[in-house]
């Protein structure tokens, strides 16, 4: 399950049909897209994206993140990404006394 999909597709407050509508994809793909039981090609992977406003790379994070997570598990780097707002999207391996919600 792409739970992150679906909680950015209810944050917007659309229901998969509409989803699917906007980006020209059969609901029943899309729904499927959802599940992980089909992985959008790039062409569709961009068009959801413009819809749901997120960069279309997410979709292939699956399968970049492992070795990752694996490299730098037991090291003491912390590595962050923020947005054009200079707002955390996601942070690894933070310091012992990083306190998420005053970066947010």
């Amino acid at each position: 399950m792409r739970k992150w999909l679906v909680n950015l597709r209810k944050e917007k407050n659309m229901t998969q049909a509409q989803v699917a509508a906007a980006a020209f994809i059969d609901r029943g793909y899309y729904a499927q897209i959802e599940t992980m039981k089909r992985h959008p090609s790039p062409e569709v992977a961009l068009k959801i994206s413009k819809v749901l406003g997120f960069n279309p790379a997410n979709f292939y994070s699956e399968h970049f993140s492992e070795p990752f997570n694996i490299t730098l598990e037991d090291s003491p780097v912390t590595v962050a990404q923020c947005d054009l707002d200079l707002r955390y999207t996601w942070i690894f391996n933070p310091p012992p006394d990083f306190a998420p919600f005053s970066a947010i």
